[in-house]
């Protein structure tokens, strides 16, 4: 794609994937300081050892974010035939990893498995659409992102243990602040990814 549809789609992309990314890294981030709370919150103290699994299925979420993202761009302009090389190398891997991982670590294989089939497939997604449309991330928008999530953990580290609630509330905060503070979403941002459009409009 080429001139400027393919430019306005790049730029449309890369601002629904920064707003996906914004929404789903604070709580992998974030997910290690109160996952020790809520596993015995939801299923009782006999379940505590799921903990490490819960902390694992949280990392893998901006991944698996990703990867339906750009899967769905992929779809959008039909590149169904890299997709599907890419399905099936995703596939073939991530079944041989979930075997090893079971094989050798159980249930918590099993999560570790997922996490890194997760990270593959988002990743080669990632670099398909890197080739056919552009690099999907500002790099500038990918490194305030970090800067936002090291912001909140920091804080996060230092309160210590307060609470779920307190934990909760106080990262949500500190994030959303380092959010806007560092300028890495605007409003009109927001409503331009999720404004619906009229038919016939451009």
């Amino acid at each position: 794609m080429h001139g400027r549809a393919g430019k306005e789609l790049l730029e449309l992309v890369r601002g629904t994937f920064k707003i996906l990314l914004v929404l789903a890294t604070p709580i992998s981030c974030g997910l290690p300081f109160v996952a020790d709370d809520i596993v015995p919150l939801l299923y009782g103290d006999s379940f505590v050892e799921a903990v490490p699994v819960l902390v694992l299925l949280g990392l893998s979420l901006p991944f698996a974010f990703g990867n339906l993202f750009l899967f769905n761009v992929l779809a959008g302009i039909r590149e169904h035939q890299r997709m599907m090389y890419v399905s099936m190398v995703g596939t073939g891997l991530g079944i041989a990893l979930f075997w090893l991982g079971i094989e050798y670590g159980g249930v918590k294989g099993a999560s570790v498995a997922y996490l890194l089939t997760v990270i593959l497939l988002a990743s080669l997604y990632f670099v398909v659409c890197w080739q056919r449309l552009g690099f999907p991330l500002r790099r500038w928008d990918l490194a305030r992102i970090g800067a936002c999530n090291l912001i909140m953990v920091t804080v996060l580290w230092a309160i210590g243990n307060m609470g779920m609630a307190v934990v909760i509330s106080v990262g949500a905060v500190v994030y959303v602040v380092a959010v806007f503070s560092l300028r890495l979403i605007a409003w009109n941002e927001m409503r331009a990814v999720f404004r619906p459009r009229r038919s016939g409009e451009s």
